[in-house]
């Protein structure tokens, strides 16, 4: 589907009631589109929370879930950012997890996902958690359970944890 008319139709379902779904108005719009179906066998995740969205991130930790995923014969297309490689400092440690290009890992990250540019400071520990791009995580700060989102500064809070299902959320640009 095109973006043009994925927006499009988000729109119209708007317009035509708070009610309405993507699927909605899709269905709605069967006799105006050229609908066709595609059998998908492989791994789906169905993101509309942030629970969802923890959990999705966090199943493609899992070597099989990944490699379902990410199928040869069906490549994603995206736009690449070029920056230098990730640099692991001394005192630093990764362990299943996932890291982005031009992070700067000081600290411990075990089970998590890392975005681009982010910086974890000496002494941090960030468990079971998604950090998004440029977020800079201060010495001695430790996060567990948590989505920290772009551009975030933890600077003062020493830690972010949560033990609920749902993972702590720190919202784009703030500082902590």
């Amino acid at each position: 589907m095109k973006k043009d008319l994925f927006i499009a139709l988000i729109k119209k379902a708007k317009r035509e009631s708070s009610a309405y779904s993507f699927a909605d108005i899709v269905g709605l719009s069967c006799d105006t589109l050229d609908i066709r179906g595609y059998q998908h066998k492989g791994y789906f995740a169905a993101i509309t929370s942030l629970d969802d969205f923890y959990r999705a991130n966090m199943e493609l930790l899992d070597y099989g879930t990944a490699m379902d995923f990410f199928k040869q014969d069906w490549p994603f297309y995206t736009k690449t950012t070029d920056a230098c490689p990730t640099h692991y400092h001394p005192g630093g440690k990764v362990t299943n997890s996932l890291v982005c290009n031009a992070a700067s890992i000081e600290g411990i990250v075990e089970n998590s996902i890392i975005g681009r540019h982010v910086h974890i400071g000496k002494g941090a520990i960030v468990k079971n958690s998604i950090i998004l791009s440029y977020a800079d995580i201060s010495d001695g700060t430790y996060i567990e359970n948590a989505v920290i989102d772009k551009w975030v500064k933890v600077k003062n809070v020493k830690k972010i944890v949560s033990d609920s299902v749902t993972p702590a959320y720190i919202k784009r640009n703030d500082v902590l």
